[in-house]
């Protein structure tokens, strides 16, 4: 009788076998911690509480908050027509804007807030 034999082939199948049934308990372990998972994400939202929003409470929240945009715009501009009455001396502006290297308008509105004091200005760019 002739005798097969088994060769490299016998340990190559032994080692996939082995391969496969590895990967099959790998699986079964990200299955089962998918499925852990899912279970604490429902406990986490089975603890949220649906709440209903009241009409007229959102309505007074957004009246609320567009009454605050408008009051603070119209604190800005009233500052800003307060500034604008304050006389600067271009030669301050270009001055300032040279030694300083900051752009003409930054340069003009600091001078305004000091009430076209230059050394006042000067100082407070500095100390940023």
């Amino acid at each position: 009788s002739a005798r097969v034999s088994s060769g490299p082939w016998l340990s190559l199948s032994f080692r996939l076998r082995s391969y496969n049934n590895s990967m099959d308990g790998e699986e079964d372990k990200r299955t089962q911690s998918a499925k852990g998972q899912d279970k604490d994400l429902g406990k986490v939202t089975d603890f949220a509480e649906e709440k209903t929003l009241d009409a007229s409470k959102v309505q007074k929240a957004v009246s609320a908050l567009a009454s605050t945009g408008k009051s603070a715009k119209a604190a800005q501009a009233a500052r800003d027509k307060e500034l604008a009455a304050v006389a600067i001396k271009k030669e301050d502006v270009t001055f300032i804007t040279a030694e300083l290297e900051i752009e003409n308008e930054v340069a003009e509105r600091r001078l305004r807030e000091n009430k076209g004091d230059l050394v006042a200005t000067l100082r407070s760019l500095v100390a940023c």
